[in-house]
């Protein structure tokens, strides 16, 4: 289970890797973009569920699911720069430069999450406003994942506040 939860943990750099080259050399059609997030969604999801499963409780590769998971983020924001104009390449480059710098010093899910958020918003509003169909699937995706998934949502949440107490009140390093 850990080899194919580290191999579902390589699929989702590898289709972030694909969503960023093709942002980047064309203008793809935003429902393959869709398809190709969907699947890397449903890669983090088995991922996890798989190595959770193993003997060792995570798979080789999980030390990179956050970077993973940034790089996917990423380079959602840049199709939406390079689909509706909305940002600059600078602020893209700059964003994505503090988000892991801040994260990789700060060792902290807050800081982490807090990011990531940011990240999803800034894509929803652009994408809501030019591609309608793409932003009611993404409030239907939300919803029901939110819904399936709701205690590891609880979860995330009470991490998420617990690591910005510790950021708040005991330092940088909140992991």
């Amino acid at each position: 289970m850990e080899k194919i939860a580290d191999i579902l943990t390589m699929t989702r750099f590898v289709i972030s890797g694909i969503i960023l080259a093709i942002s980047l050399l064309f203008r793809p059609d935003p429902c393959i973009v869709a398809a190709l997030y969907f699947s890397a969604w449903l890669s983090d999801n088995l991922d996890g569920y798989l190595a959770r499963k193993s003997r060792k409780g995570k798979g080789n590769m999980g030390k990179f699911d956050a970077v993973a998971d940034i790089l996917l983020i990423f380079s959602g924001l840049v199709f939406v720069h390079r689909y509706t104009g909305r940002y600059s390449g600078a602020f893209l480059a700059g964003y994505g430069i503090i988000w892991a710098l801040s994260y990789y010093l700060t060792e902290n899910d807050a800081v982490f999450m807090s990011f990531s958020f940011a990240a999803l918003i800034m894509s929803f509003i652009p994408v809501w406003n030019s591609m309608r169909s793409i932003g009611i699937f993404a409030i239907v995706w939300g919803i029901g994942t939110a819904v399936v998934k709701r205690r590891a949502l609880m979860d995330h949440i009470r991490r998420f506040l617990t690591s910005l107490k510790s950021l708040v009140h005991g330092g940088f390093r909140g992991r």
